[in-house]
């Protein structure tokens, strides 16, 4: 859904090529932005390789989309972020080594790029699909933050920071949650928690809500959210 509520992008995929569609709720008009033709080997079909495809991403003024397209699709294995301009189709890509891209998230000023990857386009059948949080700055060249065995990423408001979890595996605790401010690059370690945490909310207001299991039997689990106040953010 675009910002203003009056539109809505959508993929369309066959065997050969991927279509970038967006159609006006008012009058149902549908445009095509652009199509790409699949370019990846037909080898991963062998062992039921299933693609994904997220929703396209709008830009905070709904002026571009971007797209992440999986390793799968191009022939060097590497996956994409297709950046589209709405108005007049314009297309950049982003190439990414990872096997998989989830999860876009444009920045309040929609200068940077947030999304997680999985795998690498050259790993075995039996690694480990660990994933990683990018933060990738639009405007410079070169402009990107990687962490490792992260995910669940969360802007503040004013697009200042980002707050994601990391997988942690020390004395029971299960997981940290992290805030990064973008243009310092500083870290800040929020809470560690022995619940597995599946999803961070950065709500209007300047708290994180973040949702978490817990498990207090076997025969009764249960869903516990907390609600963070942050007092002092860092300078």
């Amino acid at each position: 859904m675009s910002p203003r509520g009056g539109r809505v992008a959508f993929i369309y995929r066959d065997e050969h090529e991927i279509a970038i569609w967006v159609r006006e709720l008012q009058n149902d008009g549908q445009q095509k932005l652009a199509e790409m033709r699949i370019q990846g080997g037909k080898s991963r079909d062998l062992y039921r390789y299933v693609p994904f495809l997220d929703p396209p991403a709008w830009s905070p003024g709904g002026s571009r989309l971007a797209v992440g397209l999986d390793g799968q699709y191009y022939s060097d294995g590497h996956s994409r972020i297709v950046m589209i301009g709405v108005s007049d189709s314009a297309i950049k890509e982003i190439a990414v080594r990872a096997e998989r891209i989830r999860d876009i998230l444009w920045s309040p000023d929609g200068s940077h790029l947030a999304y997680i990857t999985q795998g690498h386009p050259n790993r075995s059948a039996t690694d480990y699909l660990d994933k990683r949080v990018h933060v990738t700055n639009l405007e410079t060249s070169g402009g990107e933050m990687v962490f490792g065995n992260c995910e669940g990423i969360a802007w503040s408001p004013d697009g200042r920071y980002i707050a994601f979890m990391a997988e942690n595996d020390c004395m029971g605790m299960r997981r940290k949650v992290w805030l990064l401010d973008v243009s310092s690059q500083q870290l800040t370690q929020l809470l560690t928690t022995r619940e597995k945490i599946y999803k961070i909310f950065w709500l209007a207001d300047g708290r994180i809500a973040i949702l978490a299991s817990v498990t207090p039997s076997e025969t009764a689990p249960k869903t516990r959210e907390w609600i963070i106040s942050i007092n002092a953010l860092p300078k």
